[in-house]
């Protein structure tokens, strides 16, 4: 979130109207990227397809490339090959403002802003919705301790979260990526500091949902909830493969080990 904040204003040129969205099928077409032309490339020949409405888990080793990736599918970055296409059309021709407002997301060093609970998670909304709010806060695990908070959800917050613990502060995040409704859902390490209870409710919540879903994790636990796995190694994707393969891939490495 904090990434898409500081993003500086897109350029001009065809812009594909907020309608087209209503397909959000996930295209990655040859996929590159370095961060400039005498730099190692980070990813390489990537090629996945994300249907609308699936839950997809990316998962592999620190610095392989996940993040980069999902910050390509952002609009954060562009592709050094390839293209991102969204509904079958490439996001180079999107119009960025209307594509973000339909993505929910949660990154690694997303921040909480110094303010009240309810204008962290309606995210400073002129006209917040305070039902919303409550209901996204249910979702992502968290109502029940902001409402133990002295001042509810008018309590004050500041930007380090002082006061609230990683997990919770994880889930003030993720109510803040739910309150407008996304089509997409993108979690890059969204539930690491999560304890078991709170990451199984959370994870059963996200499951259900009827959004494209984009989870990147370490944890079994929660890349359990997919429908399929992505594993990329060295900015390759090494297997695409469904849940059931993956867990048992899984199983017989522990036995192994």
């Amino acid at each position: 979130m904090a990434d898409i904040v500081h993003q500086p204003r897109e350029e001009a040129g065809q812009r594909i109207d907020a309608p087209a969205w209503n397909d959000t099928t996930i295209e990655l077409c040859g996929i590159g990227f370095r961060y400039a032309d005498d730099t190692p490339a980070v990813l390489e020949d990537v090629s996945v397809r994300i249907a609308s409405g699936e839950c997809v888990a990316i998962t592999g080793p620190s610095g392989c490339g996940k993040t980069t990736l999902v910050k390509l599918i952002l609009g954060l970055l562009k592709p050094s090959a390839g293209q991102v296409k969204i509904g079958g059309r490439p996001l180079a021709d999107a119009a960025l403002a209307h594509y973000r407002a339909i993505v929910g997301t949660v990154m690694q060093d997303d921040l909480l802003f110094t303010g009240s609970v309810s204008e962290n998670i309606s995210f400073f909304d002129p006209e917040p919705d305070q039902a919303q709010i409550e209901r996204c806060a249910r979702i992502a695990g968290v109502h029940q301790e902001v409402e133990q908070m002295p001042l509810g959800y008018a309590s004050l917050l500041s930007e380090a979260g002082t006061g609230l613990s990683g997990g919770q502060r994880q889930r003030v995040l993720l109510a803040r990526a739910l309150y407008r409704s996304p089509r997409i859902l993108v979690l890059d390490e969204a539930t690491s500091h999560l304890d078991v209870m709170n990451e199984h409710r959370v994870n059963r919540a996200i499951q259900a949902m009827q959004v494209t879903r984009i989870i990147v994790a370490h944890r079994r636990e929660t890349v359990g909830m997919a429908a399929r796995v992505i594993t990329l190694e060295r900015g390759r994707v090494v297997s695409d493969q469904p849940i059931a393969a993956w867990q048992r891939l899984q199983e017989r490495s522990a036995a192994a080990d």
